[in-house]
């Protein structure tokens, strides 16, 4: 743990932080022009950070947000990029595992049962199965990332934070958009929208997407393009408001996605148990490949339907949500990255999920808001009929086991203006968490269970220094429930992981320009985190005993001109362990003198003192936007640029992504006043090889990487 004298010095430093952030914000406020017609209403952005729409600017959170027009500007077509456009937001994968990194706080987790601790919501759905995570958004409204824990009014598994994707809903006046676009390697989306009314009380939306590409490696076994991708997804909606007090959205969706490029690996510095013993040919560098088995890949089917009611009773509102969701996983993977018949695995993992929620929010009580609700959430899950692991390709063994999680909340929190200025904010969630585990089903039942519950509280003073302008200080709590760590001789229950999150902020917007800056420090104990078994090769759970995680945020939107936009925005991450004497890491086997041979071995080491996995230390993005009318059409230009600094990928950070900067960049042209546009577009313009997914263990270091540079043309007609 830091001493004292260490936390007395930050302390120090975050409140100059915090004293320049006001300077600045301030400065930006006096001296920003009036935005002219046509100007974007900064001060006017929408969210629901805290459970109920509220202007950006009074919400005493990190936040943020975007509308589905940032995200095609930004050249954004899936969760997988929602990190270009939020500083301190990293997304990394398992194999195929989507693991969000907020702050430093992720998962490596990839066992059935194991959520990871930034959660993510889809229309107020709770979605915990990380491998369907990575999706299209062919109809998103809006996205929020909030940062920091959040565990009083999102609950488990927020200890990081939460992503909100708001998805478009139905209209009673008719309306539709369709989106075309063709782009190297065979790149093809198409993705459309289109909702009206039935009555004066019924309307229907339905919106679909689909997308695949022929893969962007190449197979060194015959020169054929590897890693193809093939995804479609359908939703439908159901609005029916019999008055404006009333309101109920029934909606449904079904994805079917195939994935071969999560797992398109090739062997980090040649790193692998395969060069070893000869392999020929052995895929060494990006974008290559060498793969002995050929139906290797990731084959998820999803489904789920929701009901959402919104009542107003005329002194509050009562919001519930019910919703189920299913998911079918088949995992076919090389885990040597070679063509020798080493190692591979099959997983075959169905995720049944049911969630219910009701909140009740107060109108205005002379100067108090009030927000109280329950939720009730169950989970089915595990190695269903199994995890089968081959070795020159005979069975080796069968992993087989089912979970069962039941969770139940109550929480409230309150808002009280004392005065015109101040306000502050007082809530708590109780959560009771229950996990049943039923290892080794098929053979000798061993039926285990284990209990726990946590108060989660969140406290917030805001102060409004200016007209949409405000200082905000936050102590809030995020939680996660202990888990089974299956893989043991003897299933072991871990502990539950606990962070507490300080942050103070500045929030300023107008017409012209929005403004934050904020400082944050966390205290992060239990961490809960995945290695590699030394004997079975497969992955196991443990908690590691403490991190300390502090720094800043800035952001600047600004509309220069009525034509001209700006974005600029960067964040600090400083996040070490402070204690793990027993961790265990992966590290290269070596022969008597010291040379790597191939492939890995695990070991135990203190990694106190040492950076936490996925948190570069600086990360930011400047955002362009240009669009002026012409007597004969429109003309608008964009471009994105995002950098990170460099970061590790697993514990210890042997193996870590190199800094990068990547550079999207959009041009279209709309017809006159139609609502026909066309386009061309650029991603990854720098042509950096960053990492998509990694699977590290005794077999080598098999890393598969984004798209490199890619090009298209794109169109677009809406009405």
């Amino acid at each position: 743990m830091a001493k004292a004298g260490d936390k007395g010095r930050k302390l120090a430093i975050i409140c100059a932080m915090a004293a320049s952030a006001h300077a600045n914000a301030a400065l930006a406020q006096i001296d920003a022009p009036a935005a002219d017609n046509g100007a974007a209403e900064s001060a006017d952005i929408v969210v629901t950070a805290q459970r109920r729409e509220q202007r950006l600017t009074d919400v005493p959170i990190s936040v943020t947000a975007a509308t589905g027009t940032d995200l095609a500007k930004a050249g954004i077509s899936g969760t997988r990029e929602i990190q270009l456009i939020t500083p301190g937001l990293t997304l990394q994968s398992t194999g195929p595992w989507l693991q969000p990194a907020i702050r430093g706080v992720t998962s490596q987790a990839t066992i059935p049962g194991s959520e990871q601790n930034v959660a993510i919501y889809i229309d107020g759905v709770y979605s915990p199965f990380a491998a369907s995570n990575a999706f299209d958004l062919p109809d998103v409204q809006r996205i929020e990332v909030l940062k920091g824990p959040q565990g009083t009014l999102f609950g488990r598994n927020a200890t990081g934070g939460a992503i909100q994707i708001f998805t478009l809903e139905p209209s009673f006046t008719p309306k539709g958009k369709f989106y075309g676009s063709y782009g190297r390697f065979h790149d093809t989306e198409l993705k459309g929208y289109i909702s009206g009314g039935l009555s004066e009380t019924v309307s229907v939306s339905l919106s679909g997407a689909h997308s695949s590409s022929d893969g962007w490696n190449r197979n060194l076994v015959d020169g054929s393009r590897y890693g193809t991708v093939r995804s479609d997804i359908v939703r439908g909606k159901v609005l029916v408001q019999p008055s404006d007090a009333v309101k109920f959205i029934m909606s449904a969706f079904y994805s079917d996605r195939a994935d071969r490029a999560t797992n398109a690996t090739s062997l980090l510095n040649g790193n692998g148990a395969a060069r070893r013993l000869g392999a020929n040919p052995l895929a060494t560098r990006p974008y290559t490949v060498a793969i002995g088995l050929p139906n290797q890949g990731v084959y998820i089917k999803s489904w789920g339907a929701s009901l959402r009611g919104e009542i107003d009773l005329g002194f509050g509102n009562v919001t519930t949500t019910t919703a189920y969701l299913k998911n079918k996983f088949n995992l076919i993977s090389d885990t040597d990255s070679s063509v020798l018949p080493l190692a591979s695995v099959q997983v075959l993992s169905p995720y049944r999920t049911y969630s219910q929620e009701v909140t009740f929010s107060t109108d205005q009580i002379d100067r108090l808001n009030l927000i109280i609700g329950g939720y009730l959430y169950q989970s089915n899950s595990g190695y269903v009929p199994g995890l089968l692991v081959f070795s020159n390709n005979n069975l080796l063994t069968t992993v087989r086991f089912k979970n069962r999680t039941s969770s139940y909340a109550l929480f409230a929190e309150a808002t009280y203006e004392l005065t015109d200025k101040l306000s502050i904010i007082g809530g708590a969630r109780y959560t009771y968490e229950r996990r049943k585990l039923n290892n080794n089903y098929a053979t000798a039942p061993d039926r285990r269970s284990g209990s726990f519950d946590r108060i989660t509280p969140r406290v917030s003073a805001i102060y409004e220094v200016a007209d949409n302008a405000n200082v905000y200080f936050t102590y809030s709590q995020g939680f996660k429930s202990g888990q089974w760590d299956v893989s043991a001789i003897g299933p072991k229950l871990l502990r539950p992981e606990l962070l507490k999150g300080y942050e103070l902020g500045f929030k300023a917007a107008s017409r012209a320009f929005a403004f934050s800056g904020a400082i944050f420090y966390s205290d992060y104990s239990s961490l809960q985190n995945q290695f590699l078994d030394p004997v079975t090769s497969q992955g196991r759970l443990e908690n590691a005993g403490a991190a300390e995680i502090y720094g800043g945020e800035l952001s600047l939107k600004y509309n220069v001109t009525p034509e001209f936009s700006l974005m600029v925005q960067g964040a600090y991450t400083h996040a070490k362990y402070t204690r793990y004497a027993n961790a265990s890491v992966t590290i290269p086997l070596v022969d008597a003198n010291g040379i790597a041979t191939g492939g890995n071995r695990t070991i135990g080491v203190d990694l106190s003192g040492t950076r936490l996995a996925r948190a570069p230390r600086l990360s930011g993005n400047v955002g362009v936007n240009y669009e002026r009318e012409f007597d004969s059409g429109t003309l608008a230009v964009s471009g994105l640029l995002y950098y990170s600094s460099s970061y590790g990928l697993q514990n210890g950070n042997r193996v870590k992504q190199s800094k990068y900067a990547q550079l999207n960049a959009n041009a279209s042209w709309r017809f006159g006043q139609t609502g026909l546009k066309v386009g061309v577009y650029g991603k990854n313009l720098t042509n950096r090889s960053v990492f998509l997914s990694s699977v590290i263990n005794n077999n080598g270091d098999a890393i598969a990487y984004q798209e490199p540079r890619s090009y298209g043309i794109n169109f677009e007609y809406a009405f």
